[in-house]
Protein backbone atom coordinates (compact mmCIF):
# COMPACT_ATOMS: atom_id res chain seq x y z
CA UNK A 1 0.00 0.00 0.00
CA UNK A 2 2.99 2.30 0.43
CA UNK A 3 3.59 2.42 -3.32
CA UNK A 4 -0.07 3.26 -3.85
CA UNK A 5 0.12 6.07 -1.29
CA UNK A 6 3.24 7.50 -2.93
CA UNK A 7 1.64 7.39 -6.40
CA UNK A 8 -1.50 9.00 -5.01
CA UNK A 9 0.47 11.83 -3.39
CA UNK A 10 2.48 12.43 -6.57
CA UNK A 11 -0.75 12.54 -8.59
CA UNK A 12 -2.37 15.00 -6.18
CA UNK A 13 0.70 17.27 -6.30
CA UNK A 14 0.71 17.14 -10.10
CA UNK A 15 -2.99 17.98 -10.20
CA UNK A 16 -2.35 20.95 -7.90
CA UNK A 17 0.33 22.33 -10.21
CA UNK A 18 -1.92 21.88 -13.23
CA UNK A 19 -4.73 23.68 -11.44
CA UNK A 20 -2.33 26.51 -10.62
CA UNK A 21 -1.37 26.90 -14.29
CA UNK A 22 -5.00 26.79 -15.40
CA UNK A 23 -5.80 29.56 -12.91
CA UNK A 24 -2.86 31.63 -14.11
CA UNK A 25 -4.18 31.37 -17.68
CA UNK A 26 -7.13 33.48 -16.53
CA UNK A 27 -4.95 36.37 -15.37
CA UNK A 28 -4.03 39.56 -17.18
CA UNK A 29 -0.39 38.48 -17.32
CA UNK A 30 -1.38 35.42 -19.34
CA UNK A 31 -2.77 37.66 -22.04
CA UNK A 32 0.62 39.33 -22.45
CA UNK A 33 2.61 36.10 -22.31
CA UNK A 34 0.10 33.66 -23.79
CA UNK A 35 2.61 31.24 -25.32
CA UNK A 36 4.67 30.91 -22.15
CA UNK A 37 1.62 30.39 -19.96
CA UNK A 38 0.07 28.00 -22.51
CA UNK A 39 3.25 25.96 -22.69
CA UNK A 40 3.32 25.74 -18.90
CA UNK A 41 -0.23 24.35 -18.89
CA UNK A 42 0.68 21.82 -21.57
CA UNK A 43 3.81 20.64 -19.76
CA UNK A 44 1.90 20.26 -16.52
CA UNK A 45 -0.92 18.44 -18.33
CA UNK A 46 1.66 16.02 -19.73
CA UNK A 47 3.24 15.05 -16.43
CA UNK A 48 -0.08 15.04 -14.61
CA UNK A 49 -1.51 12.60 -17.13
CA UNK A 50 1.58 10.42 -16.68
CA UNK A 51 1.36 10.42 -12.89
CA UNK A 52 -2.38 9.66 -13.03
CA UNK A 53 -2.18 6.62 -15.28
CA UNK A 54 0.70 5.22 -13.24
CA UNK A 55 -1.32 5.74 -10.04
CA UNK A 56 -4.25 3.96 -11.71
CA UNK A 57 -1.95 1.08 -12.67
CA UNK A 58 -0.79 0.62 -9.09
CA UNK A 59 -4.41 0.92 -7.89
CA UNK A 60 -5.47 -1.84 -10.28
CA UNK A 61 -2.69 -4.19 -9.15
CA UNK A 62 -2.98 -3.52 -5.42
CA UNK A 63 -6.70 -2.90 -4.89
CA UNK A 64 -8.37 -4.72 -7.78
CA UNK A 65 -5.71 -7.48 -7.84
CA UNK A 66 -5.16 -7.15 -11.58
CA UNK A 67 -2.10 -9.19 -12.55
CA UNK A 68 0.85 -6.90 -13.22
CA UNK A 69 1.44 -8.60 -16.58
CA UNK A 70 -1.91 -7.26 -17.84
CA UNK A 71 -0.82 -3.66 -17.31
CA UNK A 72 1.47 -2.21 -19.90
CA UNK A 73 0.28 1.09 -21.26
CA UNK A 74 -2.03 3.97 -20.42
CA UNK A 75 -4.59 2.64 -22.94
CA UNK A 76 -4.65 -0.74 -21.18
CA UNK A 77 -4.94 0.89 -17.76
CA UNK A 78 -7.94 2.98 -18.77
CA UNK A 79 -9.58 -0.02 -20.46
CA UNK A 80 -9.17 -1.98 -17.22
CA UNK A 81 -10.63 0.89 -15.18
CA UNK A 82 -13.60 0.82 -17.54
CA UNK A 83 -13.92 -2.94 -17.15
CA UNK A 84 -13.96 -2.43 -13.37
CA UNK A 85 -16.77 0.14 -13.83
CA UNK A 86 -14.58 2.90 -12.39
CA UNK A 87 -14.97 5.05 -15.50
CA UNK A 88 -17.85 5.38 -17.94
CA UNK A 89 -17.87 4.83 -21.70
CA UNK A 90 -17.64 8.58 -22.28
CA UNK A 91 -14.80 8.93 -19.78
CA UNK A 92 -12.92 6.07 -21.47
CA UNK A 93 -13.23 7.85 -24.80
CA UNK A 94 -12.04 11.07 -23.17
CA UNK A 95 -9.02 9.31 -21.67
CA UNK A 96 -8.15 7.95 -25.12
CA UNK A 97 -8.36 11.50 -26.50
CA UNK A 98 -6.28 12.71 -23.59
CA UNK A 99 -3.65 10.08 -24.39
CA UNK A 100 -3.54 11.24 -27.99
CA UNK A 101 -3.07 14.85 -26.87
CA UNK A 102 -0.44 13.79 -24.35
CA UNK A 103 1.45 12.05 -27.16
CA UNK A 104 1.13 15.20 -29.29
CA UNK A 105 2.73 17.43 -26.66
CA UNK A 106 6.02 16.98 -28.48
CA UNK A 107 4.47 18.90 -31.38
CA UNK A 108 3.48 22.02 -29.46
CA UNK A 109 5.66 24.08 -31.75
CA UNK A 110 2.68 23.73 -34.08
CA UNK A 111 0.34 26.46 -32.92
CA UNK A 112 -2.86 24.58 -33.81
CA UNK A 113 -1.88 21.53 -31.74
CA UNK A 114 -0.81 23.63 -28.76
CA UNK A 115 -4.06 25.61 -28.79
CA UNK A 116 -6.17 22.45 -29.15
CA UNK A 117 -4.47 20.88 -26.13
CA UNK A 118 -4.89 24.07 -24.12
CA UNK A 119 -8.57 24.29 -25.06
CA UNK A 120 -9.27 20.81 -23.61
CA UNK A 121 -7.07 20.91 -20.53
CA UNK A 122 -9.66 22.26 -18.06
CA UNK A 123 -12.08 19.49 -19.01
CA UNK A 124 -9.28 16.92 -18.71
CA UNK A 125 -8.27 18.31 -15.34
CA UNK A 126 -11.86 17.96 -14.08
CA UNK A 127 -11.98 14.33 -15.21
CA UNK A 128 -8.62 13.51 -13.63
CA UNK A 129 -9.83 14.98 -10.33
CA UNK A 130 -13.08 13.00 -10.51
CA UNK A 131 -11.31 9.71 -11.19
CA UNK A 132 -8.76 10.34 -8.45
CA UNK A 133 -11.62 10.85 -5.97
CA UNK A 134 -13.40 7.74 -7.26
CA UNK A 135 -10.32 5.61 -6.72
CA UNK A 136 -9.93 7.03 -3.23
CA UNK A 137 -13.42 5.77 -2.38
CA UNK A 138 -12.39 2.22 -3.34
CA UNK A 139 -9.24 2.15 -1.19
CA UNK A 140 -9.83 0.41 2.16
CA UNK A 141 -8.80 2.66 5.03
CA UNK A 142 -7.46 1.27 8.26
Amino acid sequence: MEKLSLRRETTLKSLATLKESLELMKTEAAKNYHRSFRDSVIQRFKYTFDTLWKYCAVFLTQIKKTPFEKIGSPRTVFSLLHKEALITDIELTTFYQMLEYRNNTTHTYRESIAEAILHETQRYYDLMIAVTKRLEEDIPHA
